[in-house]
């Protein structure tokens, strides 16, 4: 009998392993289009922001000392990043395999790595529907190192509070050609760092973040060739000067993110400790081969997030 269940499960374990990855990188990776996806090989990470470096001090100025020429750099909020591990699994029964049931087999194989897609994606997406108020129904309270939301309009760069304050959260704003200029505008001239300087934001390093229900109007401002919800017939600056990125995860059909890209990967961090991998185990009593699905990962922001401005009308 020994014998008997191991070939069967030897035949149905390469089946298993195969549809599995046939069906794992398919679907569309929201969190790789805006954040990317770092590895970790500790417990937890930690991420320590720095102040502003300040402009060059004039040679003359400083005396022609070393200790002139020097500058304080202040400290920023710390962020620890805790990786939590989730599971899934199915069972499948050998008599699926003796009686040739293998769209069965495949069907429960890709429904379990559906369930891992969906969990991250939601998990990434609730991150982003809770920037406004914090609050998460799964999560509970989403807030960053300065116990504030994702948007705000008052992030502090770190715990003394010096520096003034830092803000990405602009209200009763809906989705418009000429909010999203005035918000690009806000982002390149008012963002600063700790010492008043400007951030260096590439003006070309946007990215339109939108629920479906804001879809067409995204698009229509991006890819139109002339300015629209406007009988001027002018040309509409923003075609091909924005990337537009549909989410149907976000749950608010009124509030639309503006993503600085390139400060998005640096500041936003997605860490996977474990990446979503497939085992198996046969059972020979049950004569079933549990198919196992575990990941560990977290998410979050650096303070203050100088990489999203959320808008929400």
């Amino acid at each position: 009998m020994a014998t008997v269940s191991a070939n069967w499960a030897e035949a149905m374990l390469p089946i298993i392993r195969e549809v599995y990855t046939l069906a794992a990188g398919t679907e569309k990776d929201y969190i790789a289009e805006i954040v990317g996806r770092e590895k970790s090989t500790l417990q937890s990470e930690r991420t320590l922001g720095v102040g502003g470096a300040g402009l060059m001090k004039e040679w003359n100025s400083v005396g022609r000392t070393a200790a002139g020429a020097f500058q304080d750099v202040e400290k920023g909020w710390e962020t620890t990043y805790i990786h939590k591990k989730y599971v899934d699994a199915r069972a499948i029964e050998r008599d699926w395999m003796d009686d040739k049931q293998y769209a069965k087999i495949a069907r429960e194989v890709r429904n379990l790595r559906r369930g891992g897609y969906n969990t991250q994606q939601y998990h990434f997406a609730e991150f982003l529907n809770s920037a406004v108020s914090g609050a998460s129904s799964y999560f509970g309270k989403l807030t960053l190192a300065d116990g504030y939301p994702l948007g705000y309009d008052k992030h502090t760069y770190n715990e003394a509070g010096t520096g003034g304050t830092f803000c990405n959260l602009a209200t009763s704003t809906l989705l418009s050609a000429d909010n999203l200029e005035s918000i690009r505008t806000k982002i390149i001239t008012e963002w600063k760092d700790d010492k008043g300087n400007l951030l260096n934001i590439d003006p070309d390093d946007f990215l339109l973040v939108v629920p479906t229900a804001l879809r067409k109007t995204a698009l229509v401002i991006a890819d139109s060739d002339r300015e629209p919800d406007t009988t001027d017939n002018n040309v509409n600056v923003w075609k091909g000067a924005i990337d537009v990125l549909e989410m149907p995860r976000l749950t608010s059909p009124t509030t639309w993110f503006i993503v600085v890209k390139s400060r998005a990967r640096d500041l936003c961090h997605w860490y996977d400790r474990r990446p979503l991998g497939l085992s198996n185990t046969v059972d020979f009593l049950s004569e079933q081969i549990w198919s196992k699905l575990i990941g560990r990962w977290s998410l979050g922001s650096d303070c203050p997030p100088a990489w999203i401005y959320v808008c929400t009308a």
